[in-house]
């Protein structure tokens, strides 16, 4: 038998589409919020490879984003501050609390670095959420 004809189904995407646009404007707004900070701000994963920035991040270790996403933490240690110490978002995360020190950067500038754990439920590490500013 011959069935000729077309088949149309129609969805509605406008709540689909409405939802993409608030996810939109939040991820701007909380990029304009972090990127208002003086200092810089970098955010690692449980593997300790950046997966954020703000803009005050790439200008204070003269980098762009492709040079810095996904870069692990005690590269950029090693590459931009002159220290005795190890990498202070692997210290952070092994002892589960906040970490401060100052370290000279390679630019010669004294630099405060505070690096904060972010731990779920079970005390299981989530990120690692570094400030880095000059020091007083």
């Amino acid at each position: 038998k011959n069935v000729n004809g077309v088949v149309i189904n129609f969805v509605d995407l406008s709540a689909i589409n409405k939802v993409e646009l608030e996810l939109l404007g939040m991820q701007k707004e909380k990029d304009d919020i972090l990127d208002s900070f003086s200092g810089a701000i970098l955010y690692y994963n449980p593997q300790f490879e950046v997966i954020w920035a703000n803009r005050v991040a790439f200008k204070v270790l003269d980098v762009d984003a492709s040079q810095l996403i996904g870069r692990k933490s005690d590269a950029i240690w090693r590459d931009y501050f002159i220290s005795d110490t190890s990498c202070p978002a692997i210290n952070a995360a092994q002892r589960g609390q906040t970490s401060e020190l100052v370290a000279k950067g390679k630019d010669g500038i004294q630099w405060r670095l505070t690096t904060t754990p972010v731990v779920g439920k079970k005390r299981t590490l989530k990120a690692i959420v570094q400030f880095i500013r000059e020091a007083d």
